[in-house]
């Protein structure tokens, strides 16, 4: 199993990415992690040679590129990964348009934030800090 993100160093990604660890652990299958450093050509280069190297699945953590080519091309891994017997999954990106093998896993941002303001709330806490994302980063595209 393969999980490729833009960015290994995010607490969200590692967790994630722990995650996968897990369950390839689990069924007896060594993981595999790579960095994209956002960028597209890495990541469809990396994508091809997990699917040449038989991977049971390639995960894609995080923003997704609005390229037209690009989507092209991820839509051929996946066709191709399924054909081999292997799946992409998607986890906070977009679907690939059409009818396309691949897996989508969405983040719940709003239910989360939600039950951390509550949570928060009920506990007596009046005043909460908010702190942001630092300018530039990366963010999953809305689907």
């Amino acid at each position: 199993m393969a999980i490729l993100i833009n960015n290994i160093t995010g607490a969200a990604f590692a967790h994630v990415a722990k995650g996968v660890e897990g369950a390839a652990t689990l069924r007896g299958w060594l993981s595999l992690v790579g960095t994209t450093g956002d960028d597209p050509e890495r990541e469809l280069a990396l994508v091809n040679l997990m699917r040449q190297q038989g991977v049971a699945a390639v995960v894609l953590l995080g923003g997704a590129y609005d390229v037209d080519e690009y989507q092209l091309r991820m839509a051929r891994f996946a066709r191709s990964l399924d054909a081999a017997g292997s799946h992409l999954v998607l986890v906070g990106r977009p679907p690939l348009e059409g009818d396309v093998p691949a897996t989508t896993v969405d983040y719940d941002n709003e239910g989360g934030a939600y039950a951390m303001a509550s949570h928060l709330l009920s506990a007596g806490h009046r005043r909460v800090l908010v702190l942001p994302d630092p300018p530039n980063s990366p963010r999953p595209r809305a689907g």
